[in-house]
């Protein structure tokens, strides 16, 4: 009994095994997530000793002592300034990596004297996007990571962003969450208002930049008018008039996914056409989900196999919903093998599976719709 049972959850779900992790980092006293963005904010002062910092606490959360070094990559930087790391010492800005490790204790958090993360924009405004690596010097890939993006605007900023009546920071990001359907025009929108703080005429432009897109979908911009997926910038400005904030209808961010599932980023920044440094953006995250199998089957009409039990052919019935991308029904023996699996190539119909060549008793056939299980029955094979 407790075989068939084993059997029956090998079937019917998924396992998965993640070992521990060693590291772990936080922030005001929250845990921050493996990979997490830390935007960093501040207004250029003129001194050119100004320094803008990144701070953070790793955690040991084994129970040995780890020897615990930091990295500094640069991912994008701002010409003309600087940035540097410190791991216990701070080091030059040509140190990309701490020449000695941290022996962090097992179940220590370290203080926040151990770690920061400095950066001098040296009277450049714009922003500076710098990761940075906490991992085992014994084993590398025992890592951990965030990504600092150091937000830099003159001391007066002439534009903003505005989102559901809220002023949105410069840098931020804004998930765009949706599911994946296998209509070839769906569309996801990223909306934002766009305000002159000024006293003067702005004639505005708008860009967009692909950072990391899932292969096979299409994104483009609307300013005032829509380009094609291959126009990046606005051709023309939009004069932003003293005090003016834009409507809804000038700018949108299109995200079409073609069927295609995985997250695509794309920055959106919005400018002074005079003086494009005096610029703000936003990311935006277009998160699309295959729809999940419970809300499939909601859509579905699926019956039993039948006859059950059978000799010869089983049939059963199913009128399938356009989000199915892929189907099949396999059967396994007690054993968990499995004896037949066949595919359904329709959106509706009658599926037979013939099982006159396998031998009399107890099966389990499996409905699985979008790589996912579905349903899992028994069926008894009868002569």
């Amino acid at each position: 009994m407790k075989k068939l049972v084993l059997l029956l959850t090998l079937l019917i779900g998924t396992g998965y095994y993640a070992s521990a992790q060693s590291l772990s980092m936080h922030l005001d006293g929250v845990q921050i997530e493996n990979g997490q963005d830390i935007y960093i904010n501040g207004e250029l002062s003129g001194d050119q000793f100004e320094e803008f910092l990144a701070h953070m606490l790793v955690k040991n959360n084994t129970d040995r002592d780890i020897p615990v070094k930091a990295r500094r990559d640069n991912m994008d930087v701002v010409e003309g300034s600087m940035n540097y790391l410190c791991w216990v010492s701070c080091f030059a800005n040509d140190v990309v990596e701490s020449p000695d490790a941290y022996n962090l204790a097992a179940g220590e958090t370290t203080s926040d004297q151990i770690f920061a993360g400095h950066y001098a924009p040296q009277g450049k405004a714009g922003t500076s996007t710098v990761k940075y690596t906490f991992f085992n010097e014994n084993n590398p890939d025992d890592n951990i990571f965030f990504i600092a993006h150091f937000i830099i605007r003159a001391t007066s900023q002439s534009l903003s962003m505005h989102l559901d009546g809220a002023e949105i920071e410069n840098g931020q990001s804004i998930y765009v969450n949706g599911e994946i359907t296998n209509d070839q025009f769906e569309e996801f929108l990223v909306y934002m208002l766009v305000k002159n703080n000024s006293d003067r005429d702005i004639p505005v432009k708008a860009r967009r930049e692909d950072v990391d897109v899932v292969d096979g979908t299409m994104n483009y911009l609307c300013w005032v008018t829509c380009f094609g997926n291959d126009i990046f910038e606005s051709p023309d400005a939009y004069v932003l008039t003293a005090g003016e904030m834009t409507s809804e209808e000038i700018f949108a961010g299109h995200y079409m996914p073609q069927g295609q599932a995985g997250t695509t980023t794309v920055k959106y920044t919005f400018f002074n056409e005079n003086d494009p440094e005096d610029n703000i953006f936003f990311i935006a995250h277009f998160v699309g989900s295959p729809t999940s199998v419970n809300d499939i089957l909601a859509k579905s009409v699926i019956s039993d196999v039948y006859p059950n039990p059978a000799s010869q052919v089983v049939s059963f019935d199913y009128n399938l919903p356009v989000e199915v991308k892929s189907a099949e029904v396999t059967l396994f023996n007690l054993l968990g093998q499995k004896v037949v699996s066949q595919p359904i190539n329709d959106f509706a119909g009658k599926l037979q599976i013939n099982v006159s060549d396998l031998p009399e008793g107890v099966y389990f056939y499996s409905l699985r719709l979008n790589q996912q299980n579905a349903v899992t029955k028994k069926l008894i094979i009868r002569r």
